[in-house]
């Protein structure tokens, strides 16, 4: 028959193999969790996400920076990304944040809002020869041509100027761009068959962020919303620009907030009213 020492000793050693047991189980827990992170798209460089992008995408910049999207994100250097965009003359207020969990690049681009004749005019209102940079270049093929006179002073449309730039991006039946002379209101014309376009009338509202409000013009195509309304309600109107005659349909876009809970609204609209 054991005796209490006996009895305390097997007790202690059992403890002792059962916390071995439980902390080699750890180990090998963790040890798995840190192999199924390392293989998942989550350790590679393709979860990057850009802020402040309009021409420039993910797959952009990861080019630029030579960077395969399969990349483990421990083996790059915030540092050097940042040395390496800041040589990216048309990028500024730069920001790299990159750790196991996140790796996020912000800037501002100096995207092309629009081009007149060879020059390519950027949205925070500086002029550029789109000849002289391949950047420029490729941006003024998809960027829209300004009708009529261009404004000698583009300051106060900067907001325009960046919404028509995010725009020209993503929208692939933009053709023309005119600039409203009133401080809270932009006009976009889209083409359209027979020689017609489409406009839209934007107003602006401080209470939504530029970023918000360009999410729901991009959610709110303007053709799929043409194609819904009805059109002997459509009143076929003419503007001047310069030497030309442009007749266009005309709609209107806002975001309305009621009771905090935010809806898109499309309206017709004739000749700004």
């Amino acid at each position: 028959m054991e005796n209490s020492y006996q009895i305390l000793v097997k007790k202690k050693n059992r403890r002792e193999l059962v916390n071995f047991f439980v902390r080699f189980a750890f180990v090998i827990a963790m040890f798995l969790c840190l192999l199924l992170y390392l293989l998942s798209p989550t350790s590679k460089a393709g979860k990057l996400i850009i802020d402040g992008g309009i021409a420039l995408n993910k797959e952009r910049i990861l080019n630029y920076l030579d960077i395969d999207e399969n990349t483990s994100v421990f083996s790059l250097n915030s540092k050097d990304i940042e040395t390496k965009l800041k040589s990216h003359s048309e990028l500024t207020n730069i920001d790299v944040t990159l750790n196991p969990l996140t790796f996020k690049i912000s800037f501002l681009e100096k995207a092309v809002s629009f081009v007149n004749d060879s020059s390519c005019y950027l949205y925070d209102g500086e002029v550029v020869e789109g000849s002289t940079n391949d950047y420029y270049q490729q941006q003024s093929l998809l960027a829209p041509e300004f009708l009529g006179e261009v404004p000698t002073d583009l300051t106060s449309y900067e907001k325009s100027l960046i919404i028509s730039a995010n725009l020209n991006a993503l929208e692939k039946n933009s053709e023309y761009i005119s600039l409203s002379q009133y401080d809270g209101e932009f006009y976009f014309y889209y083409s359209f068959a027979d020689d017609n376009f489409i406009r839209v009338r934007f107003s602006f509202d401080d209470e939504f962020s530029l970023s918000y409000y360009l999410g729901q013009l991009r959610k709110n195509n303007v053709l799929n919303v043409y194609n819904e309304i009805d059109k002997s309600k459509m009143v076929l109107s003419q503007s001047s620009f310069g030497n030309q005659q442009i007749k266009y349909y005309s709609l209107y876009f806002r975001l309305v907030n009621n009771n905090q809970e935010i809806t898109s609204e499309w309206r017709l609209d004739k000749d700004g009213e």
